[in-house]
């Protein structure tokens, strides 16, 4: 479609050669085989074995991200709460929030995009935890410039997260 639009726009003649060499570059990113995060897998257990309901919110085309979950076998820690949204942002999170019918006091949001997942987060009023990529980059480089209505942490680990959500937790129960 990007061919073809920017072949018109610019009064070019449409090519099939062309057109099949595009469609073979966009298909090849559902080749690419995914690496899980660093102690992904540790930390899904911990937060199961805490008792936690986890939900996974990811954003893109949804065949390319269901290829992903199957491949990192991720159902085991999601089962049917698995949400795919072609664009991810406060919208989508809050459109899957009310379909959850959470509790903000007790939901959260675990995710290295500060654009896709903390600032969505922070905007519809949950906790988040950013886990920041080693390499970003400048999409994701935005501000977070409204108050936290919840916690706004950031780790230097993907490992530190349970002991975060359960420190909270135990803050809540004492605190009601």
């Amino acid at each position: 479609a990007t061919y073809l639009f920017f072949s018109e726009q610019n009064h070019q003649d449409i090519h099939e050669d062309r057109v099949e060499r595009v469609k073979k570059i966009g298909q090849s990113v559902f080749e690419v085989p995914i690496e899980p995060l660093p102690n992904m897998y540790e930390v899904l257990d911990k937060l199961k074995e805490q008792g936690h309901n986890l939900y996974l919110h990811t954003g893109g085309d949804e065949g390319n991200q269901g290829r992903k979950i199957v491949q990192l076998e991720l159902a085991k820690y999601f089962e049917k709460r698995v949400f795919i949204s072609e664009q991810k942002d406060k919208s989508a999170l809050k459109e899957i929030l009310n379909q959850i019918k959470y509790d903000p006091k007790k939901t959260w949001m675990i995710g290295n995009s500060l654009k896709t997942d903390i600032r969505p987060a922070v905007e519809a009023g949950i906790h988040a935890i950013h886990v920041p990529s080693e390499l970003e980059w400048s999409y994701n480089e935005v501000k977070i410039d409204i108050a936290p209505k919840g916690k706004l942490i950031t780790v230097n680990s993907l490992l530190e997260v349970p002991e975060i959500i359960q420190k909270h937790a135990q803050e809540t129960v004492v605190s009601t």
